[in-house]
C-alpha cells in the first residue's frame, strides 16, 4: 500500500555569544521556515514543535568558561500530498532551515482502520480454510469456534534520513519516493472438532 501521508522532521540551529542573540537568531530564521512551508499551502495545524533546546557552549580549553549559546529548534510537518515532500524540505532549507532529520511514511487513520479490517477478514477466512483441510484429512468436523485473539497490530512505517547543507549555489529539487508499506495482523482462532 501506498503511504497516502508523511512526516517532515527539520529545523533551525543557530548560536550566538549570548543566550538571547542564539534564541532571537533562531526566531527569526525558523519564522522564514514556518512562512515559506505555509506558502506551500501547509497551515500551522499541519506542524508542531517537537524539540526546542537552549544550552551554553563551554571552552575546549577550560570547561567552567561558557563561550556562547546553541539554540535548536525542531519541528514535524505533516504533509498529505505526497508530492509536496521535496518541496517543503526545499522551502524549508532555502529560508534557514539547517536541520533535516529525515521523512517518515505512514497511513492515515481512516486508511490504516480500512486495510486493518480487510487484513482480520482475510486472517478468518485463512484460519477456517486451514480448519476445513484438517478435518478433512483427519476424517472429523469442525463444530465451533473455542477462542479467537489477536495480537497488538503496528504497522510499519519507514524513516529515511536527509541531511542538507547549501554551499549557496542553485540546488536540483530533493526527489522522495515513498515507496510501500505494509499493514498485518494476527489472528488465532481454537477451532473444535468432533
Amino acid at each position: 500500500m501506498q503511504a497516502d501521508e508523511a512526516t517532515v522532521t527539520l529545523g533551525v540551529q543557530t548560536q550566538g555569544t549570548t543566550a538571547s542573540e542564539a534564541v532571537d537568531s533562531n526566531a527569526e530564521l525558523m519564522g522564514a521556515v514556518i512562512d515559506a512551508i505555509e506558502a506551500l499551502g501547509l497551515t500551522e495545524e499541519d506542524m508542531k514543535t517537537v524539540a526546542y533546546n537552549a544550552y551554553p557552549i563551554y571552552s575546549r580549553e577550560d570547561y567552567d568558561t561558557v563561550v556562547g549559546y546553541r539554540v535548536v529548534n525542531m519541528i514535524a510537518v505533516e504533509v498529505a500530498d505526497m508530492g509536496l515532500i521535496g518541496q517543503v524540505i526545499d522551502a524549508a532549507a532555502d529560508n534557514g532551515a539547517n536541520r533535516i532529520q529525515g521523512v517518515s511514511f505512514g497511513l492515515s487513520s481512516e486508511k490504516q482502520t480500512e486495510l486493518q479490517m480487510q487484513a482480520y477478514v482475510a486472517a478468518l477466512r485463512e484460519a477456517e480454510g486451514k480448519a476445513l483441510l484438517i478435518a478433512g484429512e483427519l476424517d472429523v468436523s469442525v463444530t465451533g469456534v473455542l477462542s479467537v485473539s489477536e495480537n497488538v497490530y503496528s504497522p510499519y512505517q519507514p524513516y529515511y534520513d536527509y541531511r542538507v547543507s547549501y554551499a549557496g549555489e542553485a540546488a536540483p529539487t530533493t526527489q522522495i519516493i515513498e515507496g510501500k508499506l505494509s499493514v498485518s495482523v494476527t489472528v488465532h482462532v481454537v477451532y473444535t472438532f468432533e
